[in-house]
């Protein structure tokens, strides 16, 4: 029986041990997680975004929404996703498969500099990195995706090169709506859409080698739309915008 994000919320009450200021600041609230996997490390953090936070993401992504792309074959791994994907279905000049068929927008952050929006970017950046015990110039730029009903991305991995990752519900779904879980089918997880959601999980084994286990997908939703974003953290510093809580 696959477990769900709401039975992680009613029976995985469990707080990772060492929940992180959000902010790095004294009277910021702490962040109390919710283990529903020990090995492979998985936790859930509910109302991880505030409502105002994600409309600001949702608004930096309105006039960004490109195909979604996959890792093509033969191309570096570190260059996009962890696996590359050999035969047909590839779009001509382009990364984009039919494995894949949502939409994708980066927000990356020194495009917002010195705005309000940019401020908040960067506020989420640094929640991101309080989960992952990373400095801040270990995440990729925030990679925004977007299902229409009937889209899907099929069994991926977010490659060894990214120890790790955190991905954050942006929506609930549409009440008539089913699918859209995030299913993890060798740890026989599903986690349902939970607006404010994120969850964080480890690609590597405790060795940091390649974790086969990690493979997932994410399902199609049958109606509406469903929005998440994408925090990649990286094994040394990315092409992220340098920051100055970077090492």
């Amino acid at each position: 029986t696959m477990s769900t994000s709401q039975q992680a919320e009613s029976s995985a009450g469990v707080s990772n041990g060492s929940a992180e200021n959000p902010e790095g600041q004294s009277q910021a609230p702490v962040i109390q997680g919710n283990i529903i996997s020990q090995d492979p490390r998985m936790v859930l953090y509910f109302d991880f975004l505030s409502d105002e936070e994600i409309q600001c993401l949702l608004d930096l992504a309105e006039s960004k929404w490109r195909p979604s792309e996959v890792n093509p074959p033969g191309q570096k791994k570190d260059e996009s996703y962890g696996t590359g994907v050999k035969g047909d279905g590839w779009s001509k000049d382009s990364n984009v498969h039919q494995i894949r068929t949502s939409s994708s927008a980066l927000l990356k952050n020194q495009e917002f500099a010195g705005t309000p929006e940019g401020e908040i970017l960067m506020r989420v950046e640094r929640r991101v990195a309080a989960i992952a015990r990373c400095p801040v110039n270990r995440i990729e730029p925030l990679s925004m995706v977007k299902y229409e009903a009937g889209q899907r991305f099929d069994m991926h991995h977010d490659g060894d090169f990214r120890p790790q990752t955190v991905f954050i519900y942006l929506n609930d779904l549409d009440p008539d709506a089913e699918g859209g879980e995030t299913v993890f089918p060798p740890l026989g997880l599903a986690l349902k859409p939970k607006k404010g959601m994120a969850a964080l999980w480890s690609n590597v084994t405790p060795e940091g080698d390649f974790d086969k286990r990690m493979f997932h997908e994410a399902r199609p939703v049958t109606k509406g739309v469903k929005y998440g974003v994408n925090c990649f953290i990286r094994a040394m510093a990315s092409w992220n915008n340098v920051t100055p809580e970077g090492d």
